[in-house]
């Protein structure tokens, strides 16, 4: 799967976070992926409460 995801390169959304996270994607892979492919966030305190909520890591959030 990181295979496919990183050979794309599609910009990654808050969307893609929560999928890759509740996919089982460990917290490493899912940071490396945001460091290196385009991403469009939406950080506002109610978009990053609801990353949390879905159970995005700070570690992620913070990468974003």
């Amino acid at each position: 799967m990181f295979a496919l995801l990183a050979s794309a390169q599609e910009v990654l959304t808050n969307e893609a976070i929560v999928k890759m996270v509740k996919s089982g994607l460990g917290e490493e892979l899912v940071v490396s992926m945001v460091q290196s492919q385009p991403g469009k966030y939406s950080i506002e305190p109610d978009d990053l409460l609801k990353l949390k909520r879905e159970g995005v890591l700070e570690t992620v959030l913070s990468a974003c």
